[in-house]
């Protein structure tokens, strides 16, 4: 399954964004990690917010992690 084409999408259908999800994670636990990095823009933040303060502003508060795109290519490579 391909992922969808969301180039200069302003917004996206649930199912559009199910898809995308289950493509994604479908990605990570068949360790395809390069296609799963090729989900990711160059000026991209993945984030993943502390369990304690899910929807606080991420700039005032810890996350589990807090990558920008080089960082994940390296991990990618790891």
């Amino acid at each position: 399954m391909d992922a969808p084409d969301t180039t200069g999408a302003a917004s996206f259908s649930r199912i559009v964004l199910e898809d995308f999800l289950f493509h994604e994670a479908a990605l990570l636990d068949e360790w395809r990690l390069e296609e799963w990095l090729d989900l990711f823009t160059d000026d991209c933040v993945y984030e993943i917010p502390a369990p304690d303060l899910p929807d606080s502003d991420a700039s005032r508060t810890f996350s589990l992690v807090h990558d920008r795109r080089t960082l994940l290519e390296q991990r990618v490579i790891r």
